[in-house]
């Protein structure tokens, strides 16, 4: 017979409550015998109920059944127990170990949701779904133990279900998991080690997100798909080897995870999407063999900020090394051999700035897009050679390149950008093909070693179109109405006693200082927008 609880609250005084004349505090309530399903819980005062004791013919809570009972500190489960519905016990604050009985096949969507007081659960032999945030914001949790996996079972675990426990310090989950799905364990700051199932084919998007204390996680082969940020910001990670099974790292997988040392890359992976290791700073190394040669592609900043990394290879089917790929690796000495492939077609924008350990790059003459900023503040790159078939040498290419002493200029180039070459201030002297018809501002802008710039064309580039008998006062900055002109002469030695270049070389390289900036801001605007999509 399927009794309501409204009816037994008319019918039974609740068990266990004392007279108002008491001293006693203690509160307990015993639901009647033969109800099957709770549905309310509404006697006056439900907030100052410690103990609730649940009969064995009731198979179903029902929702929110007992949410924001904050005294609530034992419950006794009906051994018959099938169900705990949505927000069950959501904020009961002093529940400290609910035994939850083998009979349980579903517990809800944030069914022990805020219960900061619960140390320990032990999962039901039958269960087969953990709602979404089921059991997010358990403070105080510090052991989950899953039933033991039985052939052709299968548990289904909804997003957040133990997003930030943040005392749960490891998980073992069985086999009878296939999918952990988005913000699993998201935040759970004292998460040290956990143990995948040998069946898990994906892991969700920032599943594990700011676990900061996680140190090692196995991968097993079977996994085929790891979301974008599902390791973000693990900072004490140092080391992970990624599934043969996988094809595509996706983007900010394991951004910001600041102890990564190395990692393995299977053949297999066809793209490494944006940000992938973006500021693992202790990275050092891809292992052996590398970057695999299935690689095809290698999105914007995948590894922006590996401050440790000295070598990587670029597989031969790369085309495009794109925006920001290798930009603040300072430690980055070179590109292993072969160099980079024959096959690339285009370096884009900022993909090797400030890679100020990188001496010396060979850049195949299949090459025929050069971006801005693309080399700038490589500090110890001493030559440069254009590949012939670039015809614009972009803006602040080799800005600040503090040993560069030569660059070689192909007869192709048409255009020399704004601050190309400033503050190479090792730079002596510069051949400029026939072919250059215009130079931008500040182009050779203090380059203090610079004694000659020779171009073919000389009297052309100084020639005052309005008048030609008048004497044109060349200048670092001055502008023409044809071209732009900055330097004062380009066969004559720069250092002749009358010019005065008024240049502050670390003035100068400073202003470079203001772009990764406002690159690190954009970065960080991700992290500002995961943490606004806690619940």
């Amino acid at each position: 017979m399927d009794n309501d609880i409204n009816k037994t609250n008319q019918a039974q005084r609740p068990r266990g409550v004392t007279d108002g004349s008491s001293e006693s505090k203690a509160k307990s309530y015993t639901f009647p015998e033969g109800i099957e399903k709770i549905n309310n819980f509404d006697l006056p005062d439900r907030e100052t109920y410690e103990e609730i004791v649940i009969p064995d013919t009731v198979t179903e809570i029902g929702e929110a059944v007992f949410k924001g009972c904050k005294s609530l500190r034992k419950v006794t489960l009906s051994k018959k127990l099938v169900s705990i519905q949505a927000k069950a016990f959501f904020g009961c604050e002093s529940l400290i170990r609910p035994t939850i009985p083998d009979t349980v096949t579903i517990i809800g969507d944030e069914a022990f949701r805020d219960c900061k007081s619960i140390g320990s659960i032990y999962l039901p032999k039958n269960i087969s779904l953990i709602g979404k945030y089921a059991f997010l914001g358990c403070k105080s949790l510090k052991k989950i133990t899953f039933p033991r996996y039985e052939s052709g079972k299968r548990i289904v675990i909804r997003k957040g279900a133990f997003s930030q426990c943040r005392s749960l310090e490891s998980v073992r989950i069985p086999n009878s998991v296939s999918i952990i799905e988005k913000k699993t364990f998201y935040k759970c700051d004292s998460l040290k080690s956990v143990t995948l199932p040998d069946f898990l084919s994906i892991i969700g998007k920032e599943a594990f997100a700011f676990c900061r204390s996680l140190e090692s996680i196995n991968i097993p082969d079977s996994i085929k798909i790891i979301r974008q940020l599902a390791f973000f910001e693990c900072l004490s990670l140092h080391q992970i080897s990624l599934s043969k099974s996988m094809r595509r790292i996706e983007k900010r997988s394991f951004m910001r995870c600041g102890s990564l040392k190395s990692i393995q890359i299977p053949y297999g992976i066809v793209e490494i999407d944006e940000f992938a290791f973006c500021g693992c700073s202790s990275l050092r190394k891809i292992k052996s063999p590398g970057l695999p040669y299935s690689l095809k592609n290698i999105k914007r900043g995948a590894f922006n900020g590996c401050h440790s990394l000295e070598s990587i290879n670029i597989p031969d089917r790369i085309k495009v090394i794109n925006e920001s790929v290798f930009s603040d690796c300072f430690s980055l000495r070179k590109i292993e051999s072969p160099g980079l492939p024959s096959s690339l077609i285009k370096i884009k924008k900022n993909a090797f700035r400030r890679c100020s350990s990188l001496e010396s790059i060979d850049i195949p003459e299949t090459v025929i897009e050069i971006g801005s900023c693309a080399f700038s503040r490589c500090d110890e790159m001493k030559s440069f050679k254009i590949p012939s078939r670039v015809k614009d040498i972009s803006y602040r290419l080799l800005f600040c390149c503090l040993t560069l002493e030569s660059i070689d200029i192909p007869d192709t180039v048409e255009r020399i950008g704004g601050e190309a070459f400033a503050g190479c201030i090792s730079l002596k002297s510069v051949q400029l093909p026939q072919s250059i018809q215009n130079i931008g501002k500040w182009a050779f802008y203090g380059c203090l070693s610079l004694e000659a710039i020779i171009a073919p064309n000389l009297d052309t580039f100084f020639k005052d179109n309005r008048d030609p008998s008048r004497k044109v006062r060349r200048r670092i900055g001055d502008n023409r109405p044809k071209f732009q002109m900055f330097s004062r002469l380009f066969s004559a030695s720069l250092k002749d006693e009358n010019v005065n270049l008024q240049t502050d070389i670390d003035t100068v390289c400073s202003e470079d200082t203001n772009e990764p900036n406002r690159r690190r801001k954009r970065i960080g605007k991700e992290k500002v927008d995961i943490e606004t999509l806690e619940t």
